[in-house]
């Protein structure tokens, strides 16, 4: 199987990798003030987040449920941290730390509902800015 060996500071961290996938990412974020002419954000108050994520999503044959499964979910870097990812293929990958469901229509009704509700609210509060007649 196709998988990917991450390294922190050279030490491995993860082995990701399944024979069930269909995604697999590493990714690394960055959040806040990341340079001197940034704003600051009030809510955040001037920190910055460095994370480091890798996970994958399944496609499974037979009616099996998919699931969104994680290696390392917002494991915290710190400048001068080296990530190292190298492409590999192996029989046996890290078992995943954590797992959700990805076709979990309730949750994909409900967040669309709030969504609706969301842009409901913001259109009666703009509709006498932009309808003429209205009130």
């Amino acid at each position: 199987m196709h998988a990917l060996e991450v390294r922190l500071n050279g030490r491995v961290v993860a082995l990701a990798g399944a024979e069930d996938l269909s995604v697999l990412s590493q990714t690394i974020s960055a959040v806040g003030r990341l340079g001197r002419k940034t704003r600051r954000s009030a809510s955040r108050s001037g920190k910055t987040d460095i994370h480091l994520n890798v996970g994958g999503l399944t496609a499974r044959t037979l009616g099996k449920p998919n699931e969104h499964l994680n290696w390392l979910s917002l494991k915290p870097l710190k400048i001068g941290d080296e990530v190292q990812v190298r492409v590999i293929s192996i029989t046996t990958a890290t078992r995943p730390t954590g797992r959700s469901p990805a076709d979990d229509n309730k949750r994909k009704d409900d967040q669309q509902r709030r969504w609706f509700e969301l842009a409901r609210k913001e259109y009666f509060r703009l509709r006498g800015k932009y309808e003429k007649g209205a009130r």
